[in-house]
């Protein structure tokens, strides 16, 4: 893999505790920063299905607000209790073939609903966004 250079300025309190890190775990310090950097970063969107892609990578730019109420999104409930009732249906053995495509239907929906919720708070921790966080009270 191919390897780049990068120069950064980093205020003195965060160099210090990348370089704190790297001395308790023995890791040279750049090693230490790139994990850093790739460990907050939203995960890479070309495993996602790639009817998804353009749209996760359009969270990227989406304002604070927006990304909140993508990552609250629920599926329907009239939708969950179908796809529950689908499911009891199928452990009872006793699915039509068009019931069963309509679960399979509900599930993938459900899926891309999880999906963008996931992103979107990964973009917004990304951002450093602390409503995410709930706030801890101080003792």
């Amino acid at each position: 893999m191919a390897k780049h250079a990068l120069t950064l300025q980093l205020p003195d309190p965060l160099f210090q505790y990348l370089s704190d890190i790297a001395r308790a775990t023995s890791q040279p310090l750049e090693r230490v920063a790139a994990q850093s950097i790739a460990g907050n970063l939203p995960p890479s969107i070309v495993s996602a299905p790639p009817e998804l892609q353009a749209e996760l990578a359009a969270l990227q730019g989406l304002p604070v607000p927006e990304l909140l109420a993508a990552a609250a999104a629920q599926v329907p409930a009239g939708k969950v209790s179908r796809h529950q009732e689908l499911l009891e249906h199928n452990r009872e053995g006793c699915l039509t073939e068009a019931e069963r495509s309509e679960l399979v239907r509900l599930r993938r929906e459900a899926d891309v609903v999880m999906l963008r919720k996931a992103y979107a708070a990964s973009v917004l921790k990304w951002l450093g966004e602390p409503s995410l966080y709930p706030e801890v009270p101080s003792e």
